[in-house]
């Protein structure tokens, strides 16, 4: 019985020299200012976060923000050259052979920019944890009592 949430998967078979025959599948290589626009939007979306940290420095916030950029422009390259090497190689057995170390370590570069937004969620995450614990019962009925002697005076 089949799943109905599972797409099917071709059996791939053996020809007579005993190599796989992978069915023929369409890939596409998508389009290049769409990965750009993407890349910008993650930018201004991690700039966003950054805002709503109170605790941390302007030069801290800076050096993150050029992080976050050269990880996602990294990963971004190493994607590009990836697919355009891809392209060439899909369904090719040969080609893979040749390219697969390369292609390997693209996916490696990839990879290594992954950790890099990893350690930098730790980073924020840790920041934003600090500006949280900032904000004790106490120090909210401390800044309530602030405000309304300014309201008496």
């Amino acid at each position: 019985m089949k799943s109905k949430n599972k797409p099917e998967i071709e059996d791939s078979s053996q020809d007579e020299s005993g190599e796989t025959n992978i069915p023929d599948q369409e890939f596409s290589i998508p389009n290049l200012s769409d990965l750009q626009e993407k890349n910008g939007l993650q930018l201004n979306s991690f700039n966003e976060l950054l805002e709503t940290l109170s605790s941390t420095e302007d030069k801290q916030k800076s050096l993150w923000r050029l992080i976050f950029e050269n990880a996602n422009t990294d990963r971004l390259n190493a994607y590009i050259v990836w697919l355009d090497l891809y392209s060439k190689v899909h369904g090719d057995s040969s080609g893979h052979a040749i390219h697969g170390q390369n292609l390997s370590r693209y996916m490696e570069r990839m990879a290594k920019a992954n950790d890099q937004f990893i350690k930098l969620a730790e980073l924020v995450g840790n920041a934003k944890k600090k500006d949280n614990s900032e904000i004790t019962e106490d120090s909210i009925y401390e800044q309530m009592e602030n405000e309304s002697s300014h309201l008496k005076h």
